[in-house]
């Protein structure tokens, strides 16, 4: 298990990620291994089962962790940005790394020229950034700055940075929920108004697992007595999808107004 200290607008020099390692048995030792390629610090503190890694970067990059994803076997796919001076824009392009367990940083250089430039203002939606299987990363961008109409967009690159293929995600500002089965791919889901959800499935294509295939949408609507609190996607163990819904009964029923009731849901999809 990765856990990212220091990552929130800290200069990257500064950013320390744990490594959950369970291949430390000695208790009652620190073991200190200096890895002096791609000036990599390892320490493995034997007591507490951690593992320490450091990355350095050059500061003159001014570099911040904007985004980070864990893939299921422990490797992180971090976002690296630099921010304007108010700290309302990044710069026009993608720096992504992936972090293996083994402590390896490969720099992936993934081309951006798809991406509208107004995306690098949208701090609090753009860039969903998420690994979707062994051989997909999913990066995520908006066509159309109104939060109302924009198409959400997902970008497929393979581990090696190169693109696969653009995919429409859905209409408006959705969330992106990983299947714990990679068979299974990803939910786009977006709360439409005080009733409505709607949702998207895109699962790898079983012939070839390169390729993002969309399988089915939908809509989940509530009582117009009630209105939509908030809203959680999750799987199951077998791989299946659902929403956790949060709901309040507020409006009037033959003239009687109820006190407000709070309602949870949970709703599985086939």
């Amino acid at each position: 298990m990765y856990i990212i200290i220091n990552s929130s607008h800290l200069p990257l020099q500064q950013r320390r990620l744990i490594i959950h390692n369970n291949h430390c048995h000695l208790l009652y030792f620190i073991i200190l291994i200096f890895l002096f390629f791609n000036n990599f610090i390892l320490l493995c503190n034997a007591q507490q089962h951690d593992t320490y890694l450091t990355h350095f970067e050059d500061p003159s990059k001014g570099l911040t962790i904007f985004d980070s994803y864990t893939y299921r076997d422990g490797t992180i796919l971090l976002q690296l940005a630099h921010f304007n001076e108010d700290e309302s824009c990044i710069d026009p392009n993608l720096n992504l790394d992936i972090v293996f367990p083994n402590g390896a940083i490969k720099p992936l250089n993934v081309s951006s020229y798809q991406i509208p430039i107004y995306n690098y203002c949208m701090l609090d939606d753009v860039f969903i950034n998420s690994i979707i299987n062994e051989d997909t990363i999913l990066i995520t961008y908006f066509y159309g700055d109104n939060a109302a109409t924009t198409i959400h967009m997902g970008m497929i690159i393979d581990w090696d940075g190169n693109w696969l293929q653009n995919i429409e995600l859905g209409i408006g500002i959705g969330k992106i929920n990983i299947n714990i089965n990679d068979d299974s791919g990803f939910m786009w889901t977006r709360q439409v108004n005080d009733t409505t959800i709607a949702w998207s499935q895109f699962i790898p294509s079983p012939s070839k697992p390169t390729e993002i295939k969309k399988i089915g949408s939908g809509f989940i609507s509530i009582s117009p007595l009630s209105i939509i609190t908030s809203f959680q996607m999750f799987t199951s163990s077998d791989g299946g999808n659902g929403f956790t819904l949060v709901t309040k009964i507020q409006k009037s029923t033959d003239y009687y107004i109820t006190d407000p009731i709070w309602e949870v849901h949970a709703i599985f999809l086939d």
